[in-house]
């Protein structure tokens, strides 16, 4: 990732939390054997949750210039401080308005559904290729078009910026 005590710290979280997940996951099999159907799904629903926060919060120490300065952003995120006017200038000054919060929602909604269809047992990719090879070209050219337009039509973005923004 880069210099710094805050990418050793992301490697010491992102580490410790997949070690624990392994020497754990036998017994939440099992617990989720004894559970029921809606036992199971609950586990399934909180271990989703908590996976989320878990790499959310190991975020905060890949985006932040120092250690110090994940540790603040750990403070900031848990005070449940409610939004401000100067918080949504931020937002604004940062670059991010309404249509930035469209392409997040519908690129969400997008892995929800893709999430959900793969959980029913249904390959979307398996089903994809059985496709004729026009309906797969439009499939993959659409993708394409969405990515570049929304990568490059952006006038802040610097490919290269992330590599060496802590150096």
């Amino acid at each position: 990732q880069g210099p710094g005590w805050q990418n050793v710290a992301y490697g010491l979280w992102n580490g410790t939390l997949m070690s624990l997940g392994m020497m754990f996951a036998p017994l939440f099999i099992k617990l989720r054997s004894h559970t029921g159907r809606a036992g199971a799904r609950a586990l399934l629903v909180w271990g989703v949750i908590r996976t989320n926060l878990i790499v959310i919060c190991g975020r905060f120490f890949s985006n932040s210039a120092s250690l110090s300065g994940a540790m603040g952003m750990f403070a900031r995120a848990f005070t449940f401080a409610p939004m401000t006017d100067a918080g949504r200038e931020l937002l604004g000054s940062a670059g991010f308005g309404a249509f930035d919060a469209v392409k997040v929602a519908v690129g969400c909604a997008a892995l929800l559904v893709v999430s959900i269809l793969a959980e029913r047992g249904i390959d979307v990719v398996g089903s994809l290729c059985k496709k004729k090879w026009y309906v797969q070209f439009a499939v993959l050219a659409v993708c394409l078009t969405v990515a570049v337009i929304g990568v490059y039509a952006n006038t802040e973005y610097t490919p290269i910026a992330y590599v060496y923004e802590n150096v």
